[in-house]
């Protein structure tokens, strides 16, 4: 059997390694990051075991290189999102509705790309990157509405903040009772409670 060049085993262990990872957002469809193990992935690429940990000696470094490419791409669509509408109060309803609509789809991978290993410092610091990412991202949002005479004088971080904080709580009894209510529903309570209450009364 001829020898793969190295430029060819550079694409293997790029296609495999992609693979690994798109097995554990597969899982993450199913169960919660804690339950997933090295077997399952293998299972789920029809690989064994040990060729998984040829790729990523521990299931920590899989788990987060895996983690840290969803959290690029969620960035990536926010940031896109962003761009596509000149309405603060429409642009923010846009990047409500990917997050809530990544949410729906992507349950527990959503929540794992919030969790924070404290013994892992590059990993706490990849998670909090990726959560100050999507506050900037809103209160630039903000600060056009300001800027713009739409929005009354607020500090943009604290609004973003707010925004963020009102869109996680459909999990929770705590400030909403969301539990129930679907995307659309909540983009609208969303809008009628948080982003009105921002806008200047004329």
């Amino acid at each position: 059997m001829p020898r793969l060049s190295q430029n060819a085993k550079a694409v293997l262990e790029q296609t495999m390694r992609q693979s690994m990872r798109s097995a554990v957002y597969e899982l993450l469809a199913e169960k919660e990051l804690s339950a997933i193990s090295i077997a399952d992935v293998a299972k789920k690429i029809n690989v064994t075991s040990m060729t998984v940990y040829n790729y990523y000696p521990s299931r920590r470094l899989l788990i987060d290189e895996a983690i840290n490419d969803s959290r690029r791409e969620i960035t990536g669509k926010l940031l896109e999102a962003a761009s596509q509408i000149c309405d603060p109060s429409e642009k923010l309803i846009h990047l409500a509705r990917v997050i809530c609509e990544d949410f729906e789809a992507h349950r527990f991978l959503f929540m794992a790309r919030f969790a924070v290993v404290p013994q892992d410092d590059e990993n706490a610091a990849c998670a909090r990157k990726y959560f100050d990412t999507i506050i900037d991202c809103f209160a630039s949002v903000v600060d056009e509405g300001i800027n713009g005479g739409i929005f009354r004088k607020i500090d943009s971080k604290y609004a973003a903040v707010s925004l963020l904080g009102a869109l996680m709580s459909f999990n929770r009894h705590a400030a909403f009772n969301w539990i129930g209510l679907g995307v659309e529903e909540r983009l609208n309570e969303v809008k009628n409670i948080i982003i009105e209450g921002f806008k200047i009364q004329r």
